[in-house]
């Protein structure tokens, strides 16, 4: 890049004296030859943009054309820097007549203004400041061909050659979109077609700035108080007006009170998109938002016929058509029989959407619309993890703040996002990435951005709030109206009785979204209550859903059930499922398997070591005989804590803050804590062993992830041990912290190969594909926070195939917590799924007495329970599924009996492929499933 003492950079001055404008006019045979030249080199002295022209004296413009001087700059933003540097070459356009320096860069594009100088100043060498620029002139461009040149290259380049050939060969090496070739045509035409307007009328000439005639431009345009902060915002909506008689701007607010003017305004300053400043106010112009011309109306006023041409154009080529409303619907909310207004998806957003997530948007809009019934305007967006809900609803969103049905009056104004408070960074950032071309913005309450800041930013349509912060200022909230409620994570709203059910309710918005992955959790009460909050008394009240519809499912899961008692939760489940369909729309992570990597998935059961079976027994021995003891009053909870905390290491039981009678006597039954290890955990040994071939040999990222912040320190221990680089994210991690861990872990030059994650604090909405394996220590009670963990690595993005674990100790509480999550999993078919996935012939489903059978320990570690309970007489060398249907790569963790079945001595090439070569004295069981791409 130049330095402004780059003696090679300049041209030899041909004379050195000060520039004299009467010299520049020679003859009125020169004037003559240049009026020519000008006409027939594409607007000598305007911008990239055509300029609108009138009929006046050609005289006079032509005295105008030639006091304006071109020089070739360089140019760089203003910096305190000791060793500067140049950002770019340009030109400056110098209008002596006024005098006004126009700064634009190697593309014409338009940097800045500058009327405070001196003419006579001007000479190779000199520098100044224009529009925050700093400049230094290099030579004066003598030769004006080269100048045009120049100019309509940039203009070819940005609106199409003159020739449509050339602009069709063009976009073909440029490979650019329908849209784009059939823009570039348009404004081709448009452009031709007032040259040769301006060719036929010998009576016209070019003016450089306005239309000779008065004329008034209004633009819609969002201001602030000039601020030196990072992130800023913009204080309110106005409208700049200008006025061409003078060449005068006004800047209004919304009210109409004018805040500001500035003089000798250019058209070629004025376009979508450009920062002005007026005293201490800076302004964004957004849009034309109307157009008073001049009596007789000009037809070469090409900025507005250009816009109104592209604006048709842009309808055409728009995407997906959404469904029309029914007859029913238009009898009801047409009363005044507005026209119909054809609802299309923006092309800019339908091109990026998949099949699966046009069919979503389309869904999405017959709900919010209330097409199947005007009443209930609420949905579910149930999909799996990692299947774009958050583009689904943005992308409609988008849609109704634009537009509506009816006449085509935008049916949304403003719209209400509630996420948790780890997810609203992320919702911001998902805005600005697919909206910003649509001029829709968010605003984040949350700190020090309140919502009463807000209240002045009425063109900024989204508010993101996490739920606790709703909570804390819901006074505030319920002074303000929102058309439409998206509740991310809406399976948090699964209890009626809770505050923030209350609270989001007495909004009182009648659209509302709730995104969650799992809309069944425990039971299908749970499922009442997100139906009943997005569509209030769909299905009446919880007593008529409970006993019509939840009572016969149940019964029905007890394998000792009867025929007609099953023949009936058929019934029940059909009709409720008919009801679900028309506002539950839940899909598979199989509709995004072309578009992902392979998965390979394994459970992997351990036999627990000797001082954990020890540790085992001792505890359900005191918890048997603690009648008539000091442990009478020890609860069923507290024993399942214990026996879960032995599970992960035996250590973890001295490591209670509040312990109890019961950890006081099992910590005399503990080796000296110098004395124990990872061999002391057989979970624990398996994953040291496995870091040592995924990690140090072969240089994978891997992510544990556990329930417990303990057992993530021992892990964390266990990698320092390694001296293996591992970050961390759990509860105590601040968001801008936890933002900048999982940047850098996805980051590929980055050296950390172990990521730490906290099942609960994150393991929803974090996307960690920088790993390729992932293991899951221990598990929850609620198989949704597991299936929320284990898929974050197996999401858009990810390129390498994936390898997920789940550890489980096996023949004590930990198999029993996994036999667990299988019947809810299958409680949960019941409405997300099709009745054939939720019959009995497909799925495992255990008794009560094998659900509450918590507290007994297996004998015999030759074989596996879970196995077992299958039925399955295969010989565990993974031949027990010889081929199946590429469609059924999608099964559930229920399905087992679809799966692989490994048990010892297993195959070499199987372990190696799973990194476990060096594991195998620990390994029990396997179940292992490969879920291929399309």
């Amino acid at each position: 890049m130049r330095r402004s003492c780059a003696p090679s950079m300049l041209k030899e001055r041909e004379d050195k004296k000060r520039i004299k404008i009467d010299k520049l006019f020679e003859s009125d045979d020169k004037n003559k030859e240049v009026s020519s030249t000008v006409l027939d080199n594409d607007n000598w002295g305007t911008s990239s943009r055509r300029v609108k022209f009138e009929s006046h004296n050609t005289e006079e413009n032509v005295s105008n054309i030639y006091t304006k001087i071109i020089f070739n700059v360089v140019w760089r933003e203003i910096t305190k820097k000791k060793h500067k540097t140049w950002d770019g070459d340009g030109f400056l356009e110098v209008q002596l007549e006024l005098p006004r320096a126009v700064l634009k860069d190697s593309t014409g594009k338009y940097l800045g203004t500058n009327t405070k100088f001196q003419v006579s100043d001007l000479e190779e060498g000199f520098q100044m400041v224009v529009g925050g620029k700093e400049i230094e002139l290099l030579e004066q461009i003598t030769d004006k061909n080269k100048y045009f040149s120049l100019q309509k290259q940039y203009v070819e380049n940005r609106w199409g050659s003159a020739e449509s050939q050339h602009c069709e060969e063009m976009s073909k090496k440029l490979k650019v979109s329908t849209l784009y070739q059939s823009t570039c045509k348009q404004q081709n035409n448009i452009y031709l077609k007032s040259i040769e307007t301006i060719k036929n009328n010998k009576d016209n000439a070019i003016q450089g700035a306005w239309p000779s005639n008065s004329a008034k431009f209004v633009y819609n345009v969002v201001w602030r108080e000039v601020t030196t902060k990072k992130n800023k915002t913009w204080n309110g909506d106005g409208v700049f007006e200008i006025y061409t008689d003078n060449n005068r701007g006004i800047l209004k607010d919304e009210g109409g009170q004018e805040m500001g003017s500035m003089e000798n305004l250019l058209l070629n300053e004025i376009e979508i998109g450009v920062i002005l400043l007026i005293g201490n106010k800076e302004f964004e112009i957004l849009e034309m938002k109307s157009e008073n011309t001049t009596e007789n109306k000009s037809e070469n006023n090409l900025n507005s016929h250009a816009r109104q041409e592209k604006r048709k154009d842009s309808l055409k080529i728009n995407g997906s058509i959404l469904p029309s409303p029914p007859k029913n619907h238009m009898k009801e909310l047409n009363p005044a029989s507005l026209p119909i207004h054809s609802m299309e998806v923006p092309h800019k957003l339908d091109q990026h959407l998949r099949p699966h997530q046009r069919d979503g948007v389309s869904f999405l809009y017959k709900c919010v619309m209330g097409l199947h019934a005007p009443t209930y305007r609420g949905c579910i967006l149930a999909d799996d993890m990692g299947l774009g809900k958050t583009l689904q609803c943005l992308t409609l969103a988008c849609i109704l703040l634009k537009s509506g049905p009816y006449g085509g009056e935008r049916v949304l104004h403003r719209v209400l996002v509630v996420t948790p408070s780890s997810l609203t960074r992320n919702w911001e950032k998902e805005v600005s990435k697919w909206l910003k071309n649509e001029r829709m913005y968010s605003f984040v309450v949350g700190g020090k951005r309140k919502l009463e800041s807000y209240a002045k930013q009425q063109h900024v349509p989204f508010v993101i709030v996490s739920y606790e912060n709703l909570l804390a200022n819901i006074l505030d909230f319920q002074s303000m109206t929102f058309d439409m409620l998206i509740c991310d994570e809406g399976h948090r709203l699964k209890n009626q009785s809770t505050r923030i059910v209350s609270a989001l309710k007495e909004l009182n918005i009648s659209r509302r979204i709730i995104i969650t992955g799992t809309p069944v959790q425990n039971d299908l009460r749970e499922f009442y209550c997100l139906a009943d909050f997005v569509n209030p008394g769909i299905f009446g009240t919880y007593q008529d859903f409970r006993s019509y519809y939840e009572l016969p499912l149940q019964e029905s899961q007890n394998p000792e059930a009867s025929s007609d008692v099953k023949d009936l939760a058929n019934e029940r489940t059909r009709e409720l499922m008919k009801i679900a369909d028309t506002f539950v729309l839940r899909r598979l992570q199989s509709v995004n398997g072309q578009y992902l990597p392979t998965k390979y998935e394994y459970i992997v059961f351990v036999q627990p070591s000797e001082l954990q079976q020890f540790m085992l027994q001792k505890a359900l021995q005191l918890y048997a005989q603690r009648k008539d003891t000091v442990l009478k009053d020890l609860t069923p909870l507290q024993i399942i804590t214990v026996l879960k905390k032995i599970c992960n290491h035996p250590s973890l039981v001295a490591r209670t803050k509040t312990p109890n009678i019961l950890t006081r006597f099992l910590e005399r039954c503990l080796p000296d804590f110098s004395e124990m290890g990872p061999f002391d955990s057989a979970k624990l040994e398996l994953v040291q062993h496995f870091l040592i071939a995924s990690a140090i040999q072969n240089q994978e990222k891997c992510v544990l992830v556990s329930n417990h912040t303990k057992t993530l320190n021992i892990l964390q221990g266990l990698c320092d041990f390694l001296n293996i680089k591992c970050l961390r994210l759990d509860g105590s991690t601040n968001v801008s912290e936890r933002n900048a861990n999982v940047e850098k872990f996805n980051n590929d030059s980055d050296d950390t190969l172990v990521f730490l994650l906290s099942a609960k604090a994150g393991g929803v909405g974090l996307n960690l594909i920088g790993a390729s394996r992932l293991i899951l220590f221990d598990n929850d009670w609620n198989p949704a926070t597991d299936a929320q963990a284990m898929s974050r690595i197996w999401r858009d993005g990810q390129t390498r195939d994936v390898h997920i674990y789940r550890l489980v100790t096996a023949g004590c509480i930990e198999e029993k917590i996994f036999q667990r999550q299988i019947a809810k999993l299958t409680l949960g078919d019941c409405v997300t799924e099709n009745i054939g996935r939720g019959s009995s012939d497909d799925t495992m489903k255990f008794s009560a007495e094998d659900l509450m059978d918590l507290f007994c320990l297996q004998e015999d570690y030759t074989i596996c329970q879970t196995h077992e309970s299958l039925n399955c007489h295969c010989n565990g060398d993974g031949e027990n599924v010889t081929s199946y249907d590429v469609a059924e790569s999608a099964r559930k963790i229920n399905a087992l009996m679809k799966w692989k079945h490994y048990k010892p001595p297993f195959d070499s090439n199987f372990l190696e492929l799973a990194c476990l070569e060096n594991a195998s004295d620990n390994l029990m069981y396997i179940f292992a499933n490969k879920t291929d791409t399309f």
